[in-house]
């Protein structure tokens, strides 16, 4: 992957059909094909949606960074849509908590708009996050094309969580898309006088989840997705433990070496290398022998 200043030089395949993916392919209107730069593995587990005004006051800025380091920190991938505001600190928050992030694009891939989030997304992609759109690569950030990703935002999560959002927002299309799509809408209070962000508040008066604590959102999405996220922290752990072993070989192995553990160590250690070889951290280079490339 090159970098230029302010776009993606790619030089891989960077597309897959959606109906690969059973979320999305459930959503009316669904895009037939999204191209992707960065690892799409982070879509494999739960994902929830952070969104919300581009000019957030102070108290925004903290609560989407807290509420997605908290997420993250559980095993959950954030998608936002790398816009100015509260989609950047939301993916900034995941960032933070060494998670993953995903980012969702009203323009083609080789081109990053605001052009300040450059470092940001290249921060998405060196963290095992992506960058997706379903826009050809050299389309340019027109208006009517984040509405219209906002779908997809929503589309790919199990909740979708509103922060100080304004009367008429795209972060207010993005919860109707949710509503329309069967997922959980969640939104975090604003102050009744501040008249800059009353949509959320009337997303609560028509039925959207009030939250003040990380518990609010887990009690509404249920058991399934701890459970599911429970297995990602194990496979994390064991992959943690095969990454040491790779280092203490000079990130290279050989399968005998991990047949030599312990019969309890060589279970995990054989499970763990084949995560890793699907997630393409490590490569078979001879029968049997592997480096480790991340």
């Amino acid at each position: 992957m090159n970098l230029k200043k302010d776009s993606f030089t790619l030089s891989e395949p960077v597309s897959f059909h959606v109906a690969s993916h059973g979320w999305l392919r459930e959503i009316p209107s669904p895009p037939k094909v999204l191209n992707y730069l960065g690892s799409v593995q982070s879509l494999s587990r739960p994902c929830f949606a952070i969104v919300g005004t581009r000019r957030p006051s102070g108290y925004g800025v903290r609560t989407a960074i807290a509420f997605s380091k908290q997420l993250a920190s559980m095993g959950f991938t954030i998608v936002s849509g790398l816009a100015r505001g509260i989609d950047s600190w939301a993916h900034r928050g995941a960032l933070m908590a060494r998670g993953k992030t995903v980012a969702v694009l009203g323009h083609g891939l080789k081109r990053i708009y605001p052009p300040e989030n450059f470092s940001l997304s290249q921060d998405i992609l060196n963290s095992g996050g992506c960058l997706l759109s379903e826009y050809p690569l050299e389309t340019p950030p027109l208006p009517h094309h984040f509405p219209q990703r906002n779908r997809i935002i929503s589309g790919l999560c199990v909740g979708t969580l509103i922060i100080e959002a304004a009367e008429k927002s795209g972060s207010l299309i993005t919860a109707r898309y949710a509503l329309e799509q069967n997922r959980s809408v969640f939104v975090v209070p604003s102050r009744i006088e501040d008249k800059s962000f009353t949509g959320g508040n009337l997303l609560l008066q028509e039925g959207a989840k009030l939250v003040l604590k990380l518990e609010d959102i887990l009690e509404e999405i249920g058991g399934s997705y701890r459970e599911c996220i429970e297995k990602d922290r194990k496979d994390d752990s064991d992959l943690l433990e095969l990454k040491t072993l790779f280092e203490t070989q000079n990130h290279q192995l050989c399968l005998t070496q991990i047949l030599e553990a312990s019969s309890a160590e060589r279970t995990k250690l054989l499970a763990a290398l084949d995560v890793a070889i699907k997630q393409e951290k490590v490569v078979e280079v001879a029968p049997q022998h592997y480096i480790w490339i991340t």
